[in-house]
């Protein structure tokens, strides 16, 4: 039942978006690009990208769903 805070896929979106908005947190904390390997950084960068697209998608979806 959507809305409802006890039904199992809005526990399981709620969990995603703690993870997404942990890894945005996260990727305020990276170090610079000469801190780090150019592999290590790009990793580190697309992990945040990622995590921003899925954020938008989720919202784009809500809208479309509610």
């Amino acid at each position: 039942m959507r809305g409802n805070p006890d039904d199992i896929s809005n526990q399981i979106l709620g969990k995603i978006k703690h993870f997404i908005n942990q890894e945005l947190e996260d990727a305020k904390l990276h170090p610079t690009p000469k801190d780090v390997d150019s592999h290590e950084f790009g990793i580190l960068d697309g992990r945040e990208e990622f995590a921003e697209q899925l954020k938008k998608l989720i919202r784009k979806w809500e809208k479309r769903y509610a």
